[in-house]
């Protein structure tokens, strides 16, 4: 192991408060955690994710039609839901990193803001919480709300750390994913995307493990084909990888199960989200864009941030040059692979030699809900 990738230490946690990292230790903290190649998980939080951790008898049908929008009501039942809601608790409490929005974490809301009039809450909200989009709906301000309650009342274990549920971004933004795969043989890729599988091998020198998973309700119209038909196949299909292999997990909700079952069978598992649909130029979440990239419409992802070539906009090549356009393109792929292999080998040659030195120094050294009664009626 290199000594070097010993995860800094982690400060103790306030008791009324979550103490949460900053960008830079968090990525350093994902960095050696990747190093290492110990059984680590790094998964995230949203909105999303807050209003499954909240169903139960009392939730709201606009909470329910939220996993609508994700899963499809048809065929699948609220006791899907809420096994899927127990596996995410098991998968939180287990984490070593977890990601929670800032946006929605240091306000203290009133105990009874969700059982307020929607409009209210949606002006406590809008007032209170420091939004990226001041303009929300009362639907959307309300589930912000939601989060809020739920981030907030989280158990705090001395045993993770926190950081912003955006570290994903930042993990693209500062080259740290190629980081990582550029220092691996192999990886795991559970992602909506199968056509990520031989670009990630190509573009890495690396084998690539595709697990794909359906996309969202809302984009593929088929009810219930990930939850629960897809997620009762999974946890076999991400038990087979080697101890230490990097898996990076872009499977919505799910996927933060995904990444705690990765981690029970020995993987280094990153929940690296959307960033995949940025790796193909798809500009799915336009807020972070215009945000974070300056895209000013947010409709389009940075070159820089893609992997799959997409096709230029600079008038086409004539017909008379074309054939030696190609070449040329073919060339210049060849010469940056190559050069890539090259300096990923240095760095795994440097990595055995500082793990040798290392070896000769070293010394020995929640309940279940109680709702069996619904779980055979399909939620609409």
């Amino acid at each position: 192991m290199d000594p070097d990738a010993v995860a800094p230490a982690r400060p103790a946690p306030d008791p009324d408060s979550f103490v949460v990292l900053d960008d830079e230790a968090a990525l350093e903290r994902i960095r050696a955690a990747a190093a290492a190649r110990t059984p680590f998980s790094l998964l995230r939080l949203g909105d999303g994710e807050a209003v499954l951790l909240s169903i139960d008898e009392s939730a709201w049908l606009q909470d329910l039609e939220q996993l609508h929008r994700h899963w499809g009501a048809e065929g699948v039942t609220l006791g899907d839901v809420l096994r899927v809601r127990r596996d995410l608790e098991a998968g939180i409490a287990d984490a070593d990193l977890v990601g929670l929005r800032p946006d929605v974490l240091g306000v203290t809301a009133p105990d009874d803001l969700l059982a307020r009039p929607l409009e209210e809450t949606g002006d406590f909200v809008r007032k209170n919480f420091e939004l990226r989009e001041p303009g929300i709906q009362d639907l959307v301000a309300r589930r912000l709300a939601l989060a809020n309650r739920v981030m907030t009342r989280l158990p705090k274990s001395p045993d993770q750390d926190y950081c912003s549920s955006w570290i994903h971004w930042e993990m693209l933004a500062h080259g740290l994913i190629d980081e990582l795969l550029d220092a691996v043989d192999e990886v795991v890729l559970v992602t909506t995307h199968p056509e990520l599988g031989p670009v990630v091998a190509e573009k890495f020198g690396v084998q690539a493990h595709v697990i794909t998973v359906p996309g969202k309700f809302v984009d593929t119209g088929r009810s219930g084909v990930h939850v629960p038909t897809r997620y009762d196949q999974m946890r076999a299909e991400l038990s087979g990888f080697a101890p230490g292999t990097l898996a990076l997990v872009g499977a919505g909700i799910p996927g933060k199960v995904y990444c705690h079952w990765l981690k029970e069978a020995g993987c280094v598992a990153l929940d690296v989200g959307a960033t995949f649909d940025a790796w193909i130029g798809r500009a799915s979440r336009t807020v972070v864009l215009r945000h974070r990239f300056g895209v000013a419409d947010g409709r389009s992802v940075p070159a820089d941030l893609q992997i799959v070539e997409r096709v230029p906009d600079e008038p086409a090549v004539e017909p008379s040059s074309a054939p030696a356009a190609r070449r040329l393109q073919g060339t210049q792929a060849r010469l940056e692979r190559a050069n890539r292999q090259r300096m990923k080998a240095e760095r795994q040659r440097d990595a055995a030699r500082r793990e040798l030195a290392a070896l000769r120094g070293r010394r020995s050294v929640r309940a279940a809900l109680a709702a069996a009664r619904l779980f055979r009626r399909p939620f609409r």
